[in-house]
């Protein structure tokens, strides 16, 4: 098994962590999960939300779960296969719904779509829990947000 910075983009069907395992990586931290089997594959920057089983996530948003926003794709896992996820610290690329209405400042929040979020305007009291905070106005043409993720800070 190589250290943990190698492992943090290597992805497979072998469980190598234990599920729910935290790691921080100077000001970002990760935790490992599986990708739910019935979810779409995990990208860069999807939104992935809390499954009934523990350590299990998936991109597919609906409307019982936008309070539970488990962590944000830092690379590609495939559906069914096990890898790290972002969930504190500076994200360049976190998928938005294409509405192209998120300015630096916004919370963001899940969405019912699938593995994409939307904003609450600075200054707003958000009606979803936040889960990070836009850095940047989005990138239209690529329908994305450079956020700074507050869902789970590790401590080691």
């Amino acid at each position: 098994m190589g250290l943990i910075f190698d492992e943090l983009t290597v992805t497979g069907t072998d469980q190598k962590f234990t599920l729910g395992t935290t790691r921080k990586v100077g000001d970002k931290s990760y935790i490992y999960c599986q990708i739910a089997a019935a979810s779409g594959a995990c990208a860069n920057g999807s939104v992935l939300y809390y499954t009934s089983t523990e350590g299990v996530f998936t991109t597919s948003g609906t409307a019982a779960v936008r309070n539970l926003v488990k962590g944000v794709g830092n690379h590609a896992i495939a559906a069914g296969s096990f890898g790290w996820v972002q969930t504190w610290g500076d994200h360049t690329a976190v998928k938005t719904n294409g509405d192209d209405d998120i300015a630096a400042g916004d919370s963001l929040i899940g969405l019912s779509s699938t593995g994409t979020c939307d904003s609450v305007a600075g200054g707003t009291a958000p009606t979803y829990n936040a889960f990070g905070i836009a850095t940047a106005a989005d990138v239209d043409s690529q329908d994305t947000v450079a956020a700074y993720l507050i869902i789970q800070s590790a401590s080691n």
